[in-house]
C-alpha cells in the first residue's frame, strides 16, 4: 500500500514540475522572441546586440536544461510503468493461466467419450476382405 502511495505522490510531483517547467519554458521563449524582435530593429547598437546575443544564448541553455529534465522525468515514469507491469505479470497466479489452458484443451477422458465415426460402407476394414477382391 505504501508503494502505491509513494508512486502517486511522485507522479503528482512530476506533474507539478512539468507544469512549472512549461511555464518557465514559455517565459524563456517569450523573452527570446523579444530579443529577436529587438535585434531585427535598426535602432540597436552593436554593443546592445552583443549583450542581447549573450542573453539569448543563456536563455537557450536554460531551455535545453528544462527539456532535458522533462525528458528524464518521462523516461523515469515509463520505467516505473514498465516495472509495475512486469511485477503484475510476475505476481499473477500461475493457476489462473493453467485453468485457462485446461478449459481450452480437451482432456483425454472427454476424447474417449466423443462419438466415433463409423467406417464408410464401401471401405474394407480387414485383410480378408481385401484379399477377396
Amino acid at each position: 500500500m505504501s508503494d502505491s502511495k509513494d508512486q502517486a505522490v511522485a507522479e503528482r510531483a512530476d506533474e507539478a514540475a512539468t507544469h512549472e517547467d512549461a511555464g518557465e519554458f514559455q517565459q524563456l521563449k517569450s523573452r527570446l522572441e523579444q530579443i529577436a524582435a529587438a535585434v531585427d530593429g535598426d535602432d540597436v547598437s552593436l554593443d546592445e546586440a552583443l549583450d542581447l546575443y549573450e542573453e539569448a544564448v543563456g536563455l537557450g541553455l536554460q531551455a535545453i536544461n528544462l527539456l532535458d529534465v522533462d525528458i528524464t522525468a518521462q523516461e523515469e515514469q515509463q520505467a516505473r510503468m514498465l516495472e509495475e507491469g512486469a511485477d503484475a505479470l510476475v505476481d499473477a497466479p500461475a493457476d489462473a493461466a493453467i485453468d485457462a489452458l485446461s478449459d481450452a484443451v480437451p482432456s483425454a477422458e472427454s476424447l474417449d467419450e466423443a462419438p466415433q465415426l463409423a467406417p464408410d460402407a464401401g471401405t474394407a476394414t480387414d485383410e480378408s476382405a481385401l484379399a477377396g477382391n
